[in-house]
């Protein structure tokens, strides 16, 4: 059972980082607009970092809630 839930647990940070990857760099490089007129690239990468980070947090929180 704990083998299933890693796994589930790790299937679901690389669908949280590549989803936020999509969104945050390759959608505006791909149609040259950004979320605002001052926002670059590397903004748009700080935000990606900040909601890896906290996903991240938050998931293995509620992992180790439920196990032990």
């Amino acid at each position: 059972m704990e083998n299933l839930v890693f796994a589930l647990y790790g299937k679901v940070l690389i669908g949280v980082f590549y989803l936020s990857l999509l969104v945050f760099i390759i959608f505006p490089l791909i149609t040259g607009k950004y979320w605002g007129k001052d926002e670059t690239i590397e903004r748009n990468i700080n935000k990606l970092v900040k909601k890896i980070v906290f996903w991240f947090a938050f998931f293995v929180h509620v992992l180790f809630r439920w196990l032990y």
